[in-house]
């Protein structure tokens, strides 16, 4: 996969999309100083993805992280536009709802067998975490 500082750059090309989006179907108007920017934006944005350092992944798991990245991109300026066009529906309904179809799109990865304890992770002191159950409220814990 790519390296997070570069596949936090890529997701940056959102603002595009959504301007794009907007063109295509809200009809808005682009102006010449708009495409300038844009343009030098992307040209920015393109100079850092194509900068790689010896710590990043090469080859198909660079094409990956960025293709993930971009993905992820879209989906957010879809959703961004969705949220622009809703002004009648007060801020926190639209939070609700983004809230639902988040829990309804991610329900099938959840590993419900596992939902109740937590295993090997580092407590916030620095111990390990052999186990937290939330329903007895507990933590056993060990020196790492």
């Amino acid at each position: 996969m790519t390296c997070k500082p570069i596949a936090t750059v890529v997701y940056h090309v959102q603002p595009f999309m959504l301007v794009g989006l907007g063109v295509l179907f809200f009809a808005e108007r682009l102006s010449a100083a708009r495409v300038g920017w844009l343009l030098l934006a992307f040209a920015g944005l393109m100079l850092i993805v194509s900068a790689k350092g010896r710590w990043q992944a090469t080859g198909a798991d660079y094409v990956l992280g960025v293709c993930l990245a971009l993905a992820s991109a879209f989906f957010y300026a879809v959703a961004a536009a969705i949220t622009q066009r809703l002004k009648d529906l007060p801020a926190h309904l639209i939070v609700l709802i983004q809230r639902v179809v988040g829990v309804l799109v991610l329900a099938p990865f959840v590993d419900f067998s596992r939902v109740d304890t937590v295993e090997g992770h580092a407590g916030a002191d620095g111990h390990h975490v052999e186990r937290f159950d939330r329903r007895g409220g507990h933590l056993v814990c060990r020196e790492r």
